[in-house]
């Protein structure tokens, strides 16, 4: 790690250059929204906070490299700023808690495998393996074989994206999707389903984390030889 400054007989403004990598063998993961910039929104913190749970990181590695009072280098602005490390068997509550009392909850990710990326302003996660499920629900299991999610804009108005691929038994994907928000946006639609067989799906979902509210899903279901 190096940190540059004017020399000799200039004036000195400003926090300097730095360079630094490094690699942290052991990382809690409660303590990951520690070692983010304090740029970033209370809000957009809280939700990193309480989203992820349980699990192991693996072997963390960081770099950072630019001029100091333009970290973390978002919008566009030069410098270097990563942070990299694998996930394992952990939790994920991607949607926020609904406001309202009663109100239906979101399905969520249990063991969680992944590769999750930090480059400035934009957090990914990628080769993601989970289960999808919802407490309402208890036994149903939707298992996810391929995933990305992705927080964008950190620091100014983040937004989470999700998509999610994966192959279940039709009964196993109603059971999750009807007991909560996703069966909520739907109308409750397929409350009265009755199906059999099994289906792959694709889920793609956008929550502004400013404004919940008007969180999007899309969906596809491919059936082959099931009554529905």
């Amino acid at each position: 790690a190096g940190v540059g400054k004017a020399g000799k007989g200039a004036a000195v403004t400003g926090l300097g250059e730095l360079a630094l990598d490094g690699k942290l063998k052991r990382l809690l993961p409660a303590r990951l929204p520690r070692y983010l910039p304090t740029a970033m929104d209370r809000d957009t913190r809280s939700y990193l906070r309480d989203a992820f749970s349980g699990g192991e990181l693996g072997l963390v590695s960081f770099k950072v490299k630019g001029d100091l009072d333009q970290f973390p280098f978002s919008n566009g602005r030069a410098g270097v700023f990563q942070i990299a490390t694998t996930l394992s068997n952990m939790n994920y509550a991607y949607a926020l808690a609904p406001k309202q009392k009663g109100a239906p909850t979101w399905p969520t990710l249990t063991q969680l495998y992944g590769d999750l990326a930090l480059d400035r302003d934009t957090l990914t996660l990628t080769n993601a393996r989970a289960n999808w499920v919802h407490p309402g629900s208890p036994g149903a299991v939707v298992p996810i074989t391929r995933g990305t999610a992705g927080i964008s804009k950190l620091y100014d108005k983040a937004t989470v994206t999700l998509n999610l691929e994966g192959r279940s038994t039709l009964a196993d994907a109603l059971a999750v999707v009807n007991r909560s928000a996703v069966g909520a946006l739907m109308g409750n639609a397929l409350a009265r389903s009755s199906v059999s067989g099994s289906a792959a799906y694709k889920v793609n979902l956008q929550i502004p984390l400013d404004d919940p509210d008007k969180t999007a899903i899309q969906g596809n279901l491919s059936l082959a030889g099931n009554d529905f």
